[in-house]
């Protein structure tokens, strides 16, 4: 199958890549509405107006992964770093591409001659390290080129090493099972839900959802292990369709941008995260085929959809085709570059692994 040659060869759960994806896109039509011009003006035409949720789940997601990699290895000390390392280095040469592109996107109206190109060259540095989310002076604060890129991945590049050293020491089972838990309900219970986080508020909401992951991925073990061989496939249908509908309510709840229910919203989607992954198995059907293809699409649309929001603000498209026409164009251009980038990664991987 031609599309199976597109998807990673790893084991993936297709529901939750499923769902990686609807999340990413209401991420990116988050973002379209609050910084497209033309659009961010008006307030009244706003979709998914807290979308900016659906961090928390990529980051438990993260965490949930974190936790069952190294719960299947007896690993010495280096290897935390090691795997950070690898990670960052899995996604780095997209990255650079992104990073570089939305520098001279940034610059397009500038011209040649007035550009400061001592100052261009610290904005691409800043940006390229993940220095501007966490070292931002008075007079730097436009050096953020993709300030939605650069501050996730900061958090994430911060945290993780920390979640990894915990996952890898003597209180392994006490983090897991308890302070994972812990954390995450003293950081939401302390600092709720704002929507323009800052440092270092933002760092601590990227470990606390960490943690959530960690925490789900233990409680899935448990409900594993409570399965009933003899009704497996009713309960684990049970567990998918309940995992699914709880997916559906907080898309539902983010349309309406209804700012009471956000901590309902993670309730609900660490849930259907807990029980989809329950629930659902690695398969080689079409149809999984094509939902893990889009969940592996999800992590490039990310990275390209900022560079081309700054891209649509340096034309006339919303004010001459309007908004709805102007949003459709967007997610198209945005999904066939993140797609381009998909593919371009894919075709290095495998290079890489054939000289290995």
């Amino acid at each position: 199958m031609m599309l199976g040659r597109l998807v990673y060869t790893r084991k993936k759960n297709p529901f939750i890549e499923f769902w990686r994806f609807v999340f990413m896109m209401i991420i990116v039509i988050f973002h379209f509405c609050g910084n497209c011009r033309g659009i961010r003006e008006e307030n009244s035409f706003f979709w998914f107006r807290t979308g900016f949720i659906y961090v928390e789940f990529f980051f438990m997601l993260t965490g949930f992964f974190t936790a069952k990699h190294f719960s299947k290895r007896s690993l010495d000390a280096n290897y935390g770093l090691k795997y950070v390392a690898n990670k960052y280095r899995e996604f780095f040469p997209v990255y650079f591409i992104v990073v570089s592109l939305a520098v001279v996107i940034q610059n397009l109206g500038v011209g040649l001659k007035n550009l400061k190109y001592g100052d261009e060259f610290f904005r691409f540095i800043m940006n390229l390290f993940m220095l501007s989310a966490v070292y931002s002076p008075e007079g730097t604060a436009n050096t953020i080129a993709c300030p939605a890129q650069v501050w996730y991945l900061s958090a994430m590049f911060m945290c993780l090493p920390i979640v990894v050293i915990l996952l890898n020491s003597r209180v392994k089972d006490v983090f897991s099972k308890c302070l994972s838990l812990l954390i995450f309900l003293l950081y939401y219970g302390r600092a709720g839900f704002v929507e323009r986080d800052i440092w270092p508020s933002d760092l601590a909401r990227g470990f606390a959802s960490l943690c959530m992951g960690i925490f789900l991925y233990e409680m899935a073990n448990g409900l594993e292990k409570k399965i009933d061989k003899s009704n497996e496939y009713f309960m684990r249908m049970m567990l998918i369709v309940i995992g699914s509908l709880s997916m559906a309510l907080t898309v539902y709840y983010t349309y309406n941008g209804v700012w009471e229910r956000l901590p309902l919203n993670v309730m609900l989607f660490s849930g259907g995260i807990l029980f989809l992954f329950v629930g659902g198995n690695y398969t080689k059907s079409a149809i999984a085929v094509l939902m893990n293809f889009l969940g592996d699409l999800s992590r490039y649309i990310f990275l390209i959809h900022f560079p081309v929001i700054m891209a649509i603000n340096h034309t006339t498209l919303i004010s001459q085709l309007g908004k709805i026409v102007g949003a459709v164009i967007y997610v198209f251009i945005t999904l066939f570059l993140a797609f381009m980038c998909y593919a371009f990664d894919l075709a290095l991987r495998r290079k890489n692994r054939q000289i290995m």
